[in-house]
């Protein structure tokens, strides 16, 4: 079994009524971009981004609902 990929946060914001909280990142996935440390998106709960493969949430992204993110996938948000 793989380590755990991800903890969540004390760090809580509400979009649309619902609480998210924030990721960070507990290993390190040179294929997705993240290092142990980093600070990643915002999740409803824990269903939301598999602990398994290389799934992430980068910056102020937000995955709520049924919404999964699971294997290789990779969710951000652009800056304009």
């Amino acid at each position: 079994m793989e380590p755990m990929k991800y903890e969540l946060t004390n760090i809580t914001q509400y979009y649309n009524g619902v609480a998210l909280r924030r990721i960070r990142a507990l290993r390190d996935s040179e294929l997705s971009g993240f290092k142990r440390g980093d600070i990643g998106g915002w999740i409803q709960t824990t269903d939301n981004l598999s602990q398994e493969g290389e799934c992430w949430i980068h910056h102020d992204a937000r995955v709520l609902g049924n919404a999964e993110l699971l294997a290789i996938a990779v969710f951000q948000t652009t800056q304009k």
